[in-house]
């Protein structure tokens, strides 16, 4: 029996030469050089194996990173980060759409409880379903919510799933579903069904807006206002043609008025308040007469004297063309109100500084004592000066730099 076991122990040396020599006839193959043509293997799969005689095939590295990089880059596109522009969702975000209404019953559900039906879809972890249903609900559109959801304006984070409750809005409900006509596919494991797209009777990628990185790409579409999109669905409905020129003329139009409004706020500030000041100067003017001037009548004075902004401005814009040697005599408010409105430059400046003017010698001559008009005059023509040079030269620089 010794000799037995020691027989089973030590090999044959006979047979241990031969495996020797048939490894050496291997090796010496081995070292063989085979020539492929590499141009012939582009684009196919790295495991793929051509010869049908099992010879070793040469594959180009950048032929593996193009098919390796383009299923991945494709995966990430298509499955997690992009949204269809069918139904404007992500697939997760069409997985929890599509696990709201599965347990739908008119009641809210747990958020945990939705997130782990999710899971049956989406097999990518229970926080990345969680935050993206926390995003959804924030757009209050979709979700009817119930807890605290977070706050996307101060940037306050919603509660624990645990804590807040979701179900379907009556919206969702209307627009999102229609199971007759929706392309079914498998779940991740097969044992479910799963729409690939949801019927969507409105532009959901419009209105909500979507965000999100990929592989080489990225993506970001600003959320558009409700009432517009459901005019422009109409129409489209309708088979009426909705430009963008239309749009673009609506949104100009409403610039132009609130540009006209920026505008016309100075003069007519002026206007106001120089004709309140004339007419109340107009009822104190018997006892102007009678009596002499009050304090209060003095403020109605200067009141009045606003109208003296249109003809300094119209007499500053006409110097300083003069003194510059420009053709341009008009400035201000006064002109950029008459470009917007397509007239003369002129035909507002002028006319307002002729009754300015009118306003003023009628105040100054009329209203005013012959005893104080001097003193008034002089007295208002250096304060202006000095006012004038104090804002250029010292304040406009320190408030208006």
């Amino acid at each position: 029996m010794k000799d037995e076991e020691d027989d089973n122990i030590i090999p044959n040396d006979d047979e241990n030469n031969q495996d020797e020599n048939q490894f050496d006839e291997n090796q010496d193959d081995s070292d063989e050089i085979i020539n492929v043509d590499a141009k012939n293997f582009e684009g196919q799969h790295f495991y793929e194996n051509q010869e049908e005689e099992g010879e070793d095939v040469i594959t180009k590295v950048t032929g593996m990173y193009k098919d390796w990089f383009l299923d991945y880059a494709s995966y990430v596109i298509l499955e997690r980060a992009v949204p269809a522009i069918e139904d404007g969702f992500k697939p997760v975000q069409r997985r929890i759409m599509h696990s709201l209404k599965e347990l739908d019953d008119g009641r809210y559900n747990k958020v945990a409880n939705v997130v782990g039906h999710t899971m049956q879809y989406h097999p990518h972890g229970d926080a990345s379903i969680g935050d993206a249903m926390v995003q959804i609900g924030q757009k209050d559109l979709l979700i009817d919510c119930q807890g605290n959801w977070g706050n996307i304006l101060t940037g306050d984070g919603a509660a624990a799933s645990r804590y807040i409750e979701a179900r379907l809005s009556k919206f969702a409900l209307e627009v999102l579903y229609s199971p007759k006509i929706t392309d079914w596919g498998v779940s991740y494991d097969g044992r479910r069904a799963e729409p690939n797209n949801l019927p969507v009777k409105f532009p959901l990628l419009l209105a909500q807006g979507a965000e999100g990185i990929a592989v080489g790409l990225s993506t970001k579409v600003l959320p558009h206002n409700f009432n517009e999109l459901i005019d422009a669905s109409i129409k489209i409905l309708k088979g009426k043609p909705f430009p963008e020129k239309e749009l673009h003329e609506k949104l100009t139009l409403k610039s132009f008025y609130d540009m006209l409004a920026v505008r016309i706020g100075g003069p007519v500030q002026t206007i106001l308040t120089g004709t309140i000041g004339f007419i109340l100067l107009l009822f104190r003017r018997k006892k102007i007469l009678e009596n002499g001037m009050k304090i209060l009548d003095w403020l109605y004075v200067f009141l009045s004297l606003f109208w003296l902004r249109e003809v300094c401005n119209l007499t500053m814009s006409v110097a300083s063309a003069l003194l510059n040697g420009k053709k341009n005599y008009f400035g201000g408010d006064e002109k950029n109100i008459a470009l917007m409105l397509e007239i003369p430059k002129g035909s507002i400046a002028i006319p307002l500084a002729i009754i300015g003017l009118c306003i003023a010698l009628f105040v100054i001559f009329k209203i005013i004592p012959k005893e104080k008009r001097l003193i008034f005059i002089s007295s208002g023509f250096l304060g202006g000066i000095a006012g004038f040079i104090l804002w250029l030269r010292i304040l406009g620089p320190i408030v208006m730099p």
